[in-house]
């Protein structure tokens, strides 16, 4: 199994955002549950998308398989044997029989957008 990771700074971004609200709201001597529970939960939820962020991979590749984490609760799998790449500035194109998705290849890390086009064409070459 062959992993591809997203962009590491937004997921960072959010983290740092969930602490400082963490941080203004453990400050606080006065205490508001209506205004500082809900600074509360969104630090909390900050915390948890960023560090799913930095710790699941966009992609992974097993066998014909290529699994795309859109977001926590939603992933795509792609069978590459029953669809077609179409590389298109800065978007994947695969289309199936009855679907097509469009992967913005800009989430990618820049280091690793040429290796996972090289693995993606060479299973399908191995399909073929």
């Amino acid at each position: 199994m062959v992993t591809y990771k997203r962009k590491p700074w937004t997921s960072l971004g959010l983290v740092v955002l969930g602490i400082l609200f963490l941080l203004d709201v453990a400050r606080d001597t006065d205490l508001s549950l209506l205004y500082d529970g809900v600074k509360l939960l969104v630090g909390v939820v900050q915390i948890g998308i960023g560090s799913w962020g930095l710790l699941t991979p966009l992609v992974s590749l097993r066998g014909s398989q290529l699994t795309i984490y859109e977001s926590a609760f939603s992933s795509r799998t792609i069978d590459l044997s029953r669809t077609e790449l179409v590389v298109e500035g800065n978007y994947l194109l695969f289309s199936g029989e009855t679907e097509q998705y469009t992967f913005p290849f800009s989430q990618l890390q820049k280091s690793r957008r040429s290796d996972f086009l090289l693995s993606i064409r060479l299973q399908a070459l191995k399909l073929a």
